[in-house]
């Protein structure tokens, strides 16, 4: 009796956690198999190449022993030779009936197997193209393969021009951001330019198009691989924008924003509340009008509007941790600035606290300018001895458009200032006024070696990262849980749990991870974190992407270094982490991204709109960048100067 195709065994990859389950399934088919007994149903056949790739990969059970282990390993050699001798036979007679009869989740398989037996040697491309043209085809599985593209490239050539959805393979492939891993796919080299063109004017052309690949068209950046007309580019915009309207029409509109307010009975500092998806957040007057000098005035911005962490870290990046699952998955471009949600709160977030912080200071006869003149002023050139570093602000009469047009040179100038600094110790301004091309975000120095860490892309760092910190691992949901945490670090700091509290599909990775002494059992038989230093440090990774070296204390430094050794982090000695690169650019450049809001560009060459409201945003904007700027300098300056004290920040 067939087997119904939720329970077939699929191979995914070694690092993957459903191994215990599908092994499970193997299991019987392992002790049982007779080399002597004929398969007749090619899905079966292709099981038994799902498990022999579990055991080349040395993945067992817990509970084998080292004979089953040698058992199973000869008995998948059998399993091989079974499978070669039914692939061989596959031809033109029945590869299309073959093929028909495939279950979903072996297709891919199928192909592989195709490729490795090089049976397309023996099937001719009449019969391919008919296989193409069933409605049981996915081109997809078939680009995986370059033989297969290489062999039949005319037939795909033509079947991609004929079929519009042929397009979301092209933009998959050049234009979307994979979070994932992403098997590469491959195009026939007969498929021109003009041909890749030519089949995504055929998408936007048709009714079916989906808005999500459209806008991955909008924002396409050319490539050798790909290039777009400015009239092929003109009409995804107005596609995207009738779609858009469409779905406006329906109604299905998600909202959420921000309130922000000063209170004048308010006892605490701030104070935050939701309603209706509406993030509320509300200052005291008494409590701001305590700090009188411009320093303590400017720490405002990473004491209470949390523009900075203790780390030192900008916290208004986008973080990858703090998208939900379903804007992990949603398909984005690659040319695109990664954000979700939660970055557009902090965003709008700390737009509005720039403006209300600068109206409640005018009460006061004071402006965010005037503060951040004294804080150069005062702390860099008088408390760490930078002397001359220089920056004038437009005055409060100025015009919104001429105040963007002074600040944004004045914030190029700021930075290389403080690059001349980094690199000789001194500010030459003769030497600035000949270096006239703006720097690069990413090119600005750090006074610090080891200034910040990065998760190498080692396997045994992002394994312990998944298990010990995503809340898409199998680990952390246990009966006792009632969903309090949501990863296996976090359960495990906070609550006893004993080995026999994991369930049985878990306790294999558990054990492993005692085995490895990153857990262990301690005397009254609870499973509790042994490695802390080291997964803390991961789990600091795995939440910011990036870590300030700087900012540890001496003990956890140690556990850093010998991290590095082990070849799990990189250093880099830049002012900026690489996030916050990201997020320099996003706002002042199309460098990096294609929907950036490019305001370098737009006031330097003219092509900013004629709205007084946007350039007040603008200013805004680079006033907000500007903050950063500053706490980022100030902060590399405390390190380099704690470091020579032999201090900890």
């Amino acid at each position: 009796m067939p087997k119904k195709e939720a329970n077939r065994i699929e191979f995914f990859t070694k690092a993957d956690g459903a191994y215990v389950h599908y092994l499970s399934l193997a299991e019987p088919i392992l002790r049982n198999f007779d080399k002597e007994e004929s398969i007749d149903d090619i899905n079966d056949i292709i099981e038994l190449h799902q498990i022999k790739r579990y055991i080349d990969a040395d993945l067992f059970l817990a509970h084998w022993s080292e004979n089953d282990r040698s058992y199973f390993r000869e008995i998948v050699k059998d399993f091989w030779n079974t499978i070669r001798k039914y692939w061989i036979t596959i031809d033109d007679r029945n590869f299309k009936k073959l093929f028909n009869s495939l279950e979903f989740s072996y297709r891919d398989s199928f192909w592989g197997l195709i490729v490795t037996f090089e049976n397309y040697k023996h099937i001719s491309k009449e019969i391919f193209v008919k296989v193409l043209n069933s409605k049981h085809i996915f081109l997809h599985d078939v680009l995986h393969h370059k033989k297969l593209v290489k062999n039949y490239g005319q037939e795909i050539r033509q079947y991609m021009l004929e079929n519009e959805k042929s397009a979301e393979l092209l933009l998959a492939q050049y234009e979307e951001k994979h979070e994932h891993d992403f098997a590469d796919i491959s195009f026939p080299g007969c498929l021109t330019l003009e041909d890749k063109e030519q089949i995504i004017l055929n998408y936007l052309n048709w009714e079916d198009s989906n808005l999500n690949y459209i806008r991955l068209i909008v924002n396409s950046r050319d490539t050798d691989k790909l290039k777009l007309s400015d009239k092929t580019r003109l009409k995804a915009h107005h596609v995207e924008r009738k779609k858009n309207n469409e779905i406006l029409e329906t109604g299905h509109v998600w909202n959420c924003g921000n309130q922000v307010s000063l209170s004048k009975v308010q006892e605490e500092p701030v104070s935050i509340t939701w309603e209706d998806n509406i993030q509320k957040v509300s200052y005291s007057i008494k409590w701001l009008d305590q700090f009188d000098d411009s320093f303590s005035l400017f720490q405002i911005f990473s004491n209470l509007f949390d523009f900075i962490d203790e780390f030192g870290l900008i916290e208004l990046v986008s973080k990858k941790e703090e998208m939900d699952v379903m804007e992990k998955i949603f398909m984005k471009s690659k040319n695109c600035y990664s954000k979700g949600m939660a970055f557009t709160r902090k965003s709008n977030l700390s737009h509005i606290q720039i403006f209300m912080f600068s109206e409640y200071l005018k009460g006061r006869n004071k402006t965010i300018e005037i503060i951040l003149k004294d804080v150069i002023d005062g702390i860099c050139n008088g408390f760490f001895g930078l002397k001359n570093l220089t920056i004038t602000f437009p005055s409060e009469n100025t015009s919104n458009l001429e105040k963007v047009r002074m600040i944004a040179p004045e914030f190029e100038s700021l930075l290389k200032q403080f690059q001349l600094y980094a690199e000789d110790g001194i500010i030459d301004h003769e030497l600035r006024r000949i270096v006239s091309a703006p720097k690069k975000i990413s090119d600005i120095k750090s006074l610090v070696d080891k200034k910040y860490g990065y998760g190498t892309s080692n396997h045994k760092l992002q394994i312990l990262q998944h298990f010990f910190f995503s809340d898409q691992s199998m680990l952390w949901d246990i009966d006792q849980n009632k969903d309090k945490y949501h990863n296996l670090f976090s359960l495990l700091v906070n609550e006893d749990v004993r080995l026999l509290d994991f369930k049985n599909y878990q306790r294999p990775a558990i054990e492993k991870f005692i085995e490895d002494g990153y857990l262990a059992e301690n005397q009254d038989g609870f499973v509790k974190i042994h490695k802390v230093l080291e997964l803390f440090v991961i789990g600091k990774l795995y939440k910011d992407e990036v870590i300030s070296y700087w900012h540890f204390p001496s003990g956890i430094q140690t556990v850093i270094d010998q991290m590095q050794e082990e070849g799990l982090i990189y250093f880099g000695k830049t002012l900026f982490s690489e996030p916050e690169q990201k997020y320099f650019n996003f706002y002042l450049n199309k460098s990096d991204f294609t929907d950036g809001l490019d305001l370098r560009n737009k006031y330097l060459h003219g092509t900013n709109s004629d709205s007084d409201e946007e350039h007040q945003n603008s200013y805004l904007i680079y006033l907000k960048l500007f903050v950063l700027a500053l706490l980022k300098i100030v902060d590399d300056l405390a390190i380099d100067a704690s470091i020579d004290k032999n201090l900890c920040i």
